[in-house]
């Protein structure tokens, strides 16, 4: 007899919340896993910022954390065999790497089969949590006509509901979509020679077009955050060489609470905070005197970058231009932008095209 479809309600099955490590489980599963393979992690500190780390960036989800650790022993197998001290540090940047973000983890490799309704859901959920009600309602409903790509990204373990929205399982699957959507770029093959020319690069690769046709937008019809955050990161990485990394929402690596935008390394140490029409401006400034100094500290360039709707003056900033407070006027059909930093202000078109 054939029973098939059959609805299964909401109250009867389980989210990520139920299949995640408690936060007991996970401290023993990693603690047992670093005194039997990671014996050279010496530094109690190293240790603690590694467990906090792939604590936050899985979520606890059992399969990324081993996923993770695995290929922490095995990156590191050949050092471990001999008197070499690992660190924090070389695992962080191990991490961070392309060649651990294109490693055989299952989500990425689906990832290359989205179809174009998976990726307009992945974009807007990449944007924030969405209310999960019409996706849930839908996939419940079996004489629903909802398409069976979308349905077979609710239901598949990229997203996830918690709390009610529908949002990436983990950190980690977020910063993975983000490698994905913009990894192919056209990448510079010589390093900018100072922060400055690093910024107005940026800007000299973004899309204009793009901006003007997003439909990330509040209620009232401006432009969020998120676009300037996702353009910046792409035509950052046209900037950069492949050998020279940005990475996004950077903070736990160094004892912060607070996340700063972007991080480059390399020895350069550059950091950057956006902020979108001046808002809690003064909030953000304190915070590098409070739960972003340590980023501060270990950084050799940073910035607060300001950036301004068209439709607001070009001649009344919040805040006066220096070394770490850039602000950015846009310009009309968003084609240019003003950067005034403390030289003085330049206008750069925004001509980057995506490849």
């Amino acid at each position: 007899m054939d029973v098939s479809p059959f609805a299964i309600p909401s109250e009867n099955t389980w989210g990520i919340e139920n299949v995640r490590f408690t936060k007991d489980e996970y401290e023993d599963y990693f603690l047992r896993f670093c005194r039997k393979y990671l014996k050279k992690i010496e530094d109690e500190n190293d240790i603690r910022y590694l467990q906090e780390y792939v604590h936050n960036t899985t979520a606890r989800h059992p399969g990324l954390v081993v996923f993770f650790m695995n290929h922490i022993k095995d990156h590191f197998s050949f050092q471990l065999k001999y008197d070499d001290k690992l660190t924090f540090g070389k695992i962080f940047l191990y991490l961070k790497s392309y060649r651990f973000m294109r490693t055989g983890f299952r989500g990425y490799l689906l990832m290359y089969n989205f179809t174009p309704e998976e990726i307009e859901l992945c974009d807007r959920v990449f944007q924030g949590p969405i209310d999960i009600r019409p996706y849930t309602s839908q996939l419940y409903n079996t004489s629903s006509n909802t398409s069976e790509d979308k349905k077979r990204l609710v239901m598949t373990n990229i997203l996830s509901e918690q709390d009610g929205k529908l949002d990436f399982a983990s950190p980690y699957l977020r910063t993975l979509y983000l490698q994905r959507r913009w990894e192919s770029t056209t990448r510079s093959t010589n390093p900018p020679k100072d922060f400055k020319s690093f910024l107005h690069g940026i800007f000299t690769n973004m899309n204009a077009e793009a901006i003007q046709n997003s439909y990330c937008i509040s209620t009232d019809y401006q432009l969020l955050e998120h676009t300037w955050q996702m353009e910046f990161y792409r035509a950052a990485t046209q900037v950069l060489p492949v050998d020279i990394f940005i990475s996004p929402d950077v903070g736990t690596y160094w004892g912060s609470s607070g996340y700063v935008d972007f991080f480059v390394d390399d020895n350069r140490s550059w950091t950057i905070k956006l902020l979108w029409n001046s808002e809690n401006t003064s909030n953000h400034k304190s915070c590098f005197n409070d739960i972003y100094k340590p980023i501060k500290d270990v950084s050799k360039e940073w910035a607060i970058i300001n950036i301004q709707h068209p439709d607001l003056s070009n001649d009344n900033p919040e805040y006066s231009a220096n070394s770490h407070w850039i602000n950015i006027y846009c310009q009309k059909n968003w084609k240019s932008v003003i950067i005034e930093d403390e030289d003085g202000r330049v206008e750069v078109k925004l001509m980057g095209e995506y490849s």
